[in-house]
């Protein structure tokens, strides 16, 4: 099914409907928003944001978590 397709679909679903996709949608962003976060992580791609906090609490710039 193509993206035209779909969008000629949705004013065919009843409020609940669309309620339920845009829940499953989410999670479907969030899903894949996670795995490309492990994959900058595993990559090295994040590094510098560790080296930052490093940096930061060597300096005696950061505080304790509440």
């Amino acid at each position: 099914m193509t993206l035209t397709e779909i969008e000629t679909e949705l004013p065919k679903l009843t409020l609940e409907e669309r309620a339920e996709l845009a829940r499953k949608l989410e999670a479907l962003n969030g899903d894949a928003w996670d795995e490309q976060i492990r994959k900058d992580v595993r990559a090295g791609r994040l590094d510098f944001l560790f080296d930052e906090a490093d940096a930061a609490y060597a300096r005696g710039e950061t505080e304790e978590w509440p």
